[in-house]
């Protein structure tokens, strides 16, 4: 159970932090741009 639990907040973690890496990566283009 506790493994469970950990894995979904691992994965949860994964999640979040790929999202903040397309939004950052989407951020830098839209700077280069000149935006």
């Amino acid at each position: 159970m506790l493994t469970f639990l950990w894995s979904l907040t691992l994965n949860m973690d994964l999640k979040i932090y790929f999202i903040n890496l397309k939004y950052y990566k989407t951020t830098i283009a839209i700077r280069i741009k000149g935006f």
